[in-house]
């Protein structure tokens, strides 16, 4: 079974961070509200949890777009691409650095997932990473770059999460981007 990529091209104001360059989704973090709960709305506006491949995909975004170290209980929660944004694009170091920030952050992810699910046993396999298929990064300009994640989840799913990180950039540019990414 294959999902729909969830693609992230708007601003979002929600994000506690001073990433002032980094062009953020109609945030799943918070659908828009500028409030970071689990929450989305149904077509009736009615308040729903956000739960399976949704839920997973706003935990990629979440993890690939925290500072590591930021959150004090867990400090191996996050990623490092804040050290790449904003900075003049070098090439494919700074590509594969974003990358390898990126699958990092997702091992996190997943290992966590293994581990409440031996703790507690009640993950849905659907918002559990079974495999990364792969971690895709595009310069759009010489500061910022879409990132492209496709994963499978334990139920056996295949979907995708784009973003643009870096300084703003023009939306056709990033659109064109991501399309083209989606198409390899």
């Amino acid at each position: 079974m294959s999902y729909e990529p969830q693609i992230f091209e708007i601003p979002c104001d929600c994000v506690d961070s001073p990433r002032d360059l980094l062009v953020l989704p109609v945030c799943q973090i918070c659908n828009g509200t500028e409030k970071k709960v689990d929450w989305s709305f149904s077509i009736d506006n009615e308040l729903m949890v956000v739960t399976g491949i949704s839920k997973l995909q706003q935990d990629i975004l979440k993890i690939m777009l925290t500072w590591l170290g930021s959150n004090e209980l867990y400090t191996d929660y996050g990623s490092d691409i804040d050290k790449s944004i904003g900075q003049k694009n070098l090439g494919t170091h700074t590509q594969l650095k974003i990358q390898s920030d990126v699958i990092n952050a997702l091992n996190y992810l997943k290992n966590q997932q293994q581990q409440l699910q031996e703790k507690y046993g009640n993950l849905d396999p659907e918002e559990a990473i079974d495999s990364i298929q792969s971690v895709i990064v595009e310069p759009v300009s010489n500061t910022a770059y879409v990132v492209l994640v496709t994963f499978t989840t334990v139920a056996s799913a295949t979907s995708s999460v784009a973003t643009t990180i870096g300084s703003p950039v023009d939306k056709a540019l990033s659109q064109e981007a991501i399309s083209r990414l989606l198409k390899t």
